[in-house]
């Protein structure tokens, strides 16, 4: 996918989508869910991964540098 600066950020990403986004399986993304580590949404009825969300899983795995 080539990145086009006129096209805004995603604000909630389809499983397949956060899937490849995150480098994990359905599985471990349904399981995140559950786990409330990730927010789901009912849109038209797809499940979206809330994108802020997706962030924030990312960000609480990056272990914190020693001062």
């Amino acid at each position: 996918m080539s990145e086009n600066p006129n096209r805004p950020e995603p604000l909630a990403y389809r499983i397949p989508d956060a899937c490849t986004a995150l480098g994990l399986g359905r599985t471990s993304i349904y399981e995140l869910i559950q786990q409330n580590k990730l927010r789901a949404i009912k849109i038209a009825g797809r499940t979206l991964i809330d994108a802020e969300s997706m962030r924030a899983l990312v960000a609480s795995a990056i272990p914190a540098k020693a001062a």
